[in-house]
């Protein structure tokens, strides 16, 4: 299993940077650096993930069904944990 953390650390840095350029080119520099600084401190990355689709559609110019394969991994990863989360407040509140 060591051997798939540097091909993960390259894909996250990948789509990091895919997501802050079709941040900035949509909506600017400082939207785009927020983003960055929401992902890292709270995890919440799917700005980036919408960056990613941005990026590849508009900046790029691939066609919209590769924006979305590009991005599709953050949005696996994005939405098993966010019904954790709701699952786990539904039933672990006092």
């Amino acid at each position: 299993m060591a051997i798939f953390f540097p091909l993960f650390t390259i894909i996250g840095i990948a789509q990091l940077y895919l997501g802050y350029t079709g941040l900035e080119d949509l909506l600017g520099q400082g939207w785009a650096i927020g983003a960055v600084a929401l992902g890292m401190v709270t995890g919440f990355m799917l700005p980036m993930t919408v960056g990613t689709y941005f990026a590849m559609v508009d900046v790029f110019g691939f066609e919209w069904w590769v924006g979305v394969l590009v991005a599709a991994p953050g949005l696996l990863f994005l939405i098993p944990g966010l019904l954790l989360s709701t699952v786990e407040y539904m039933f672990l509140r006092d």
